[in-house]
Formats: C-alpha cells, structure tokens, sequence
C-alpha cells in the first residue's frame, strides 16, 4: 500500500515522502480502515519540524497524519461494536500516526461511526472536535463570556460553533479582516480583526480564553481575562499536569518534567497575580467523546469546514497550502474515491 513517511526531521517538504508499505494487520482489538479521507494538522508540520521530539521522539521513518475517515475492511476478533463495510472517522494517537495511508489499524476505542456527511468533511473533524470539546465542556458554563484565538482556522471554526450553538456561550473571536465575514456567518456574537485592531485595546474582559496560537498570545490572553477566569491553550506552555499526560516511561518524564515546568514559571505567575487558572493539554483520541461530535453534526449544531481538497499524490501541495495559504477550515487528502 501506499503511505506517507517521514523519515528525517527537517522541512516537511523535504522530508516527507510516499513509500509502499505491507497492509497492516489489526489486533484482536483493532479494526483495519481502508482510507478514503485524512486531514491535514498544524502538530504534523511541527513532528516534522522536530519541534516536539522532547515530548514525542519517533522512531524514523514513521508513520504520519491523525484524522482520518473510511470503511472498516477487517475486525479483529475482540471487536464487537463495529463490522466490515462501516463508515468510520478516527483521530489516531500521538504515538501511532498513519491516517496518510491505503490503510490504517485503530483501536475500537478510537473511532465512531460518521456522520451524515461526505468523508472529507468527515475526516476534517476528529482533531478539532475533540481538542474542542475536551478544552471547553467541563471550564464553560451557559452565559459566560469567551474569546476565541484565530477563529477561523481548523480548531477555532469549530470552537466558534461549539461554544455558541451548543454550550451557549457569549463568542468573541480573533482573525484576519477578510474571514470577519466567514467567523460571523459560524455564529460568533462579534469578530475583532487582528490587522485592524488589537484585541488588547477592548474593554471587553472574558471569563475564558481559548488560546489556539500560542506564543505571546498565551501571555497576552491574560491581560483581557476576568478575575478568576481561565486560559485553555494548545499552543502555550505546558501545565503542571501536562508532562504525566505524556505516553512515555516514567525515567522520561521525570526528567521534563522540571524543565518544561521552568519554561512555564512565567505563566504560573501571571495567573497567581491575576487570580486565574491555566490549562496546557494534548488532545486524547475518545469514542465516545467522538460519538457526541457525531450526534452534535447531526443534529446541526456544527457544519464541518474544508478549506481545500487535495489528491493523495499531492500531498506536498496540501503542505504548501496548509503552512501559507491561510486555510479557512481544514485542508484534506483525498487517498480514493
């Protein structure tokens, strides 16, 4: 089968490539998906990049690529909630990879049935919703106020819907002038342009943050927060909690542990000065978790947004646009039809 490897750290360009593979075997517990969709993520430009080989060493070459969609072709002989001929969307694990592929192996905990929707959209989903849904649903309540971080990219487009056709929250969001239309037209209350204005300058204070970019937008989302507020990030530096989260040996974390917590200092005293809690996680592949972004589709709660589609052979262009092009929603690979 064919399947995209990485098989150096660099430029993901540069390090990518196709390679033919034997079709992987699924344990008793696993299913074997044929793949019909997988999407492009932001944390695979950086795996590439070697920007997380602190926390997610790879044995190269390695498998790639995280969401995927498309019909379970074999069970193994544990399975019991799924049969071949089942349409499937999944988010691998971190340490797993290999949506960009012929075929991949997921565990049955991982992967749910889709949602009345075509397999591209289906593939755009499973990244996004659960780093949605596991960063908001237990730190939001009816009514609060939320600013959301670059709300028309993968993660922030369906933030904005969640957080305000679902759990009913007040939606502000950050993006570009030209997506002020497109974040409007998901739900969000009001929409600041990032090259017209600068958030900063809002009086405006906010219950939540939901920091998507990182950098100084982690610390800056501090400064428009209430008293007793919170920042959810998945861009910023880790929490205290982040490190054991980690699927690595103990001796591993053991040793990032004071390091990543230094590199953190600055974050814990800011929200100590200001009264605030902080929260840094790595998504977590869920069932059930996506069985509600299922049922929350379905229902039209969410309408999944692709930016663009690109043929499997044209990975390195789906690249491209996903690291310049400003994708409005999620860039997919398209491995059949």
């Amino acid at each position: 089968m064919k399947a995209i490897q990485q098989r150096k750290y660099g430029k993901p360009l540069k390090v990518l490539e196709i390679r033919y593979t034997p079709i992987p075997t699924p344990t008793p517990l696993e299913v074997l998906i044929k793949v019909h969709c997988a999407a492009l993520n932001p944390i695979d430009i950086k795996i590439a990049q070697g920007k997380l080989k602190a926390i997610l060493p790879l044995k190269l070459p390695a498998k790639v690529g995280f969401d995927v969609s498309g019909v379970i072709e074999q069970v193994g002989c544990e399975v019991s909630d799924f049969e071949v001929g089942d349409k499937v969307f999944c988010r691998l694990p971190l340490h797993q990879g290999g949506a960009f592929s012929d075929y991949v192996c997921a565990n049955e905990n991982h992967i749910a049935l889709i949602p009345n929707i075509s397999f591209e959209e289906a593939a755009s989903l499973p990244l996004v919703g659960l780093t949605v849904i596991q960063a908001l649903y237990n730190r939001t309540k009816t009514g609060m106020k939320i600013l959301i971080h670059g709300g028309s990219g993968g993660v922030g487009s369906f933030a904005v819907q969640y957080a305000k056709k679902y759990l009913n929250l007040e939606v502000t969001a950050t993006a570009s002038k030209r997506s002020v239309p497109f974040v409007k037209s998901l739900g969000a209350d009001s929409v600041i342009a990032y090259d017209e204005e600068n958030y900063l300058k809002t009086s405006d204070k906010y219950d939540v943050v939901f920091d998507t970019l990182g950098g100084i937008h982690t610390l800056n989302s501090f400064r428009i927060l209430k008293k007793n507020g919170t920042v959810v990030s998945i861009g910023g530096p880790p929490d205290l909690k982040f490190v054991w989260s980690l699927n690595t040996n103990i001796l591993h974390k053991i040793i990032l542990f004071p390091l990543l917590t230094l590199s953190s200092l600055h974050i814990y005293l800011i929200a100590l000065f200001k009264n605030a809690k902080y929260y840094r996680f790595l998504t977590k592949s869920n069932r059930s978790q996506l069985e509600v972004i299922k049922k929350i589709v379905d229902d039209g709660y969410i309408i999944p947004v692709v930016d663009k589609i690109f043929p499997f052979e044209e990975y390195q262009n789906a690249f491209k646009h996903l690291i310049n092009g400003k994708p409005k929603g999620k860039v997919i690979l398209k491995v059949r039809e």
